[in-house]
């Protein structure tokens, strides 16, 4: 292997199964290049989303580690994505008395105690980014999930570069869209679909719902609830949707919303971070 070059694995891990995307960073005369080298979706033992969180998560682990060694490459570093049905999320409200990182992860443990009891105290939480007087995205996965997953890699001699949570794969994504914009931004998975209310790219509501096959006939109906509940009901109608591949001709046709499929915002000659849809394909 070139030392003017590197691999790069991104892991989606979903409650039935896990999403394997290889790709190579080489560095020429003309710039950085990168080319796909290989994706596979592995099926865990049981093939659909029932049973406790710890038992799906389970199957879809060992379906991963035994499929990483074909892609553990020299010079390989992971990056970690995780469905919204493992993920929690609330914002936290700004304030002044809090002083520094520290004592805000703790008001929002706090938070996720109040509202989910003693079982928050297993989950690990990390804490987004924010200016001054905005509320802070917190995030929350179950702590067994992530030792889990860390243990793996490192037996298979994969470095981890980054674990990220479904939804700050996709904003971080398509950050440069994203950073002041006022929209709905809707995140689809079999069984769930996760809403945000974005003002000025700041966070302002977050929702998760529970979907059928149906959804995208219900989706105009929920927003307007949704609308209705934050106090933004005809202030905000645009839907940025991240959807699984291949359905994009069952996006609503509906005249108060204006409904876009979301893309992540690639560099010029990067490849683009479709993993999320690419992992949803054939698992609706």
């Amino acid at each position: 292997m070139s030392v003017l070059s590197r691999n790069e694995l991104r892991v989606v891990l979903c409650p039935s199964h896990a999403a394997l995307l290889a790709i190579e960073h080489r560095f020429t005369r003309r710039g950085i290049r990168h080319e796909l080298k290989g994706q596979e979706i592995v099926a865990g033992d049981g093939g659909d989303a029932k049973g406790t969180a710890k038992r799906r998560y389970d199957r879809a682990l060992a379906a991963l580690e035994a499929a990483l060694p074909a892609y553990a490459r020299p010079q390989t570093a992971a990056t970690l994505i995780i469905s919204n049905h493992f993920s929690r999320y609330l914002l936290v409200p700004w304030s002044e008395e809090l002083a520094g990182d520290d004592e805000r992860l703790a008001f929002a443990q706090h938070r996720f105690r109040e509202l989910y009891g003693d079982v928050a105290n297993q989950w690990e939480l990390r804490l987004s980014p924010t200016r001054d007087g905005a509320p802070q995205l917190s995030s929350a996965v179950d702590r067994r999930l992530l030792t889990a997953m860390r243990d793996i890699f490192a037996r298979k001699g994969v470095a981890i570069a980054s674990i990220q949570p479904h939804l700050m794969a996709a904003y971080n994504g398509a950050f440069p869209l994203l950073q002041k914009r006022s929209a709905w931004l809707g995140l689809v998975e079999p069984g769930m679909l996760f809403l945000a209310l974005l003002q000025k790219g700041q966070w302002v509501r977050l929702r998760s719902l529970r979907i059928g096959d149906d959804w995208h006939e219900e989706l105009p109906q929920l927003l307007e609830r949704e609308a209705c509940l934050a106090g933004a009901a005809g202030a905000i109608d645009e839907v940025l949707l991240a959807l699984p591949d291949g359905i994009e001709r069952s996006l609503p046709a509906d005249g108060r919303w204006r409904f876009r499929r979301l893309h992540a915002v690639a560099a010029p000659g990067e490849l683009p971070g479709g993993e999320w849809g690419f992992a949803m394909r054939g698992q609706r």
